[in-house]
Order: C-alpha cells, then structure tokens, then sequence
C-alpha cells in the first residue's frame, strides 16, 4: 500500500484550456500515464507538499493504492490493483470537463461530492462490469445520456447489465425519465432525488423486482401512479416520491408487494382517504 500526506487535484491551472479533463485525472489515477511530477512549466494539477519518498514510491502507482491524507483532511481516491474500484470524494476539480477513460473492468465508480461539472459522459455505458456508480453532489447539468441504454455496447439484452447501484441525485439533471430506466433489472439501489426532472414516472420501473431503495423526491415530476409503477416491488424498503405533482390512483382493496420501512409521499395526491396499506 501506498501513503502520501498530500494529494491535491485541484485545476489551478490559469488557463482554463489546459486544466485536465477527468479522464486525463482518471488515467493519472490508474497509472495509465504517469503523474506530472517534474513539470517543465506550472502544472494543471499537481500533488504538492510530497514527502522525499514520493518520486520513488509513485512508481508503483500504476499498480492502484489505497490513499490516505492527514487526519484533518477529506479521505484520498481508492484505487483497487486490479482497477476495479475508483472512488474519489471531496475534490475540487473546477471546471473540469467530465468524460471516462477506457476501463472495461471497472466495477465500482464513486465520484459523489465532488465540484466537477458538466453532463454525464456517453463512455458511461461502455463501462459493462459496472457494478456501483454514483457521481450524487455533483455539478453535473442535461439530461440522461442515451448510452445509459447501451445495448449495442455490452453483450446482454440489458444495459449495464451488472449495475446494481444507480446514485444521479443533487445534481441538475433535467429531462423526463426514460422507459428503459425499467431494463435494469439487478437494481437495488436508485436515488434521482434532488435533480430537475420532469414528466411522469415511466411505470417500467415496477419491473424493477430487486429494488430496495427508491428515490425520486424533490424533482418536478407530475402524474398518476397506479398498481403497475410497484407490481414487482416485492423486496422494496424505501420509497421517497415527495415532493412532486404525483397522484395515487390504486383500488381500494390493493395490497401492495412490499413492506416498507420507509415512505416519503410529501405534496403528492392520496385521495379522499389515507389508504388503508399504509
């Protein structure tokens, strides 16, 4: 393992064209190029206050490290030797440009909380071992990328068909959710919340039979949810659908398929009467 005190990819470059894109960070990350360490001229991100051993140390970068900073400061990136785990919290990479590098292994892509801005790259859905990702506090604007879809990039009816955790929220997406939202079917984990979507709920999501956590609250969605948005729901625990425009209209008799242990339906529309399932 790896330990540096410092390690600070911040884009301080004065010239906003030679800041680094996120892919030029990820393959320093993944030793696909090696880090600026002796630059001729300022750097457009650098690792500063390096201990005497860095030089020597960074050869074995490529490898992947787990990182640590002092005590006082945000955890470091985790990068897994075999590339299969990148997670990189807490940075600021101002104005940097979004975009993936080639990681075909790739398994768990954690980029929440961080000041990147821009739109979810279309590279995203060549990652077709992607397990995990959430990119949530981010600065990210548009709308879903058709990508996400990526049936013509990955061997399987499905789009990302290993994703089982989808984290998109406190962003700006806009846009109305797409129907082959529905297609991934080994989803447990979908939080859009904090976003500006709008349109309806596309009712597909009710063929999501492994979620457990659902979450849309706080965008503009409007419409009517009916038994077919929850039909295979049977392993659903937490339900977040306020606030937004949304009306219930389910027979009075339904029983739902799951059991929650946590509902939030603030601002929506349940009738004349508190159902009786709740």
């Amino acid at each position: 393992m790896l330990s540096m005190l410092v390690l600070a990819l911040a884009c301080c470059h004065p010239n906003p064209h030679q800041r680094p894109s996120m892919r030029t960070v990820l393959q320093v990350l993944t030793g696909e190029v090696p880090p600026p360490l002796v630059p001729t001229e300022r750097p457009a991100f650098m690792w500063p206050a390096m201990p005497p051993s860095f030089n020597e140390d960074a050869e074995n970068f490529s490898s992947g490290s787990q990182l640590s900073y002092n005590k006082s400061s945000p955890p470091l990136p985790t990068i897994s030797r075999d590339k299969r785990t990148i997670e990189i919290r807490h940075f600021t990479f101002i104005q940097c440009g979004l975009d993936f590098v080639d990681l075909k292994k790739i398994e768990i892509l954690d980029l929440a909380t961080n000041e990147l801005h821009g739109k979810i790259p279309a590279s995203i859905g060549e990652l077709c071992n992607l397990k995990f990702f959430d990119i949530s506090f981010y600065n990210l604007v548009g709308s879903l990328p058709g990508s996400l879809e990526g049936i013509e990039n990955c061997l399987s009816r499905s789009p990302l068909p290993s994703l089982d955790y989808l984290g998109l929220s406190s962003n700006q997406l806009y846009g109305k959710l797409p129907n082959w939202l529905g297609q991934y079917e080994n989803l447990v984990h979908l939080d859009l919340a904090s976003n500006l979507f709008n349109g309806t709920l596309p009712d597909s999501l009710g063929q999501l039979s492994e979620l457990v956590n659902f979450d849309v609250s706080s965008n503009k969605l409007i419409g009517i949810l009916t038994e077919s948005h929850f039909s295979k729901l049977t392993k659903q625990k937490s339900l977040h659908l306020g606030p937004n425009s949304f009306t219930l209209n389910v027979n009075s008799n339904w029983v739902p398929p799951f059991q929650l242990q946590d509902l939030y339906m603030g601002n929506c529309y349940l009738g004349t009467s508190i159902p009786a399932w709740l």
